[in-house]
């Protein structure tokens, strides 16, 4: 916390910088199974916007939600929410879109209400 005796100095940010595109960092993976094994996916964190339509929808079923976040932020290969179902139709449950998924969430900063989702989706099994 700073008092504001100590806010002389500082150089505060405006709203328009505050609106700007800012670079995100690129996460690589390589695939591990299937006939993809070797190959690589680039991940994107989700912004604060898209994280939001997430966090706190522990209702939306675990497979939609590996979905629709993994068609968001996989960047390339660029893929779908129907192409990504039917690739959870071959993918091993503790396969690549586990993965993936779990990386997007740490690299969106969406571990904690990840956990949430889990404990209540648990019923669902």
């Amino acid at each position: 916390m700073v008092k504001k005796d100590d806010t002389r100095d500082m150089e505060f940010a405006s709203a328009e910088e505050l609106q700007e595109t800012t670079e995100v960092e690129i996460e690589y993976l390589q695939l591990e199974h299937g006939k993809w094994k070797g190959k690589w996916v680039a991940l994107k964190p989700l912004n604060r916007k898209q994280a939001l339509r997430f966090k706190g929808n522990r209702k939306m079923p675990r497979d939609l939600f590996e979905q629709r976040i993994v068609s968001i932020a996989m960047i390339n290969p660029n893929m779908t929410v129907a192409q990504i179902s039917g690739w959870q139709d071959v993918d091993p449950a503790d396969g690549d879109l586990r993965k993936i998924t779990d990386t997007i969430i740490r690299i969106s900063g969406m571990a904690e209400e990840s956990s949430k989702r889990e404990e209540t989706n648990d019923n669902d099994l």
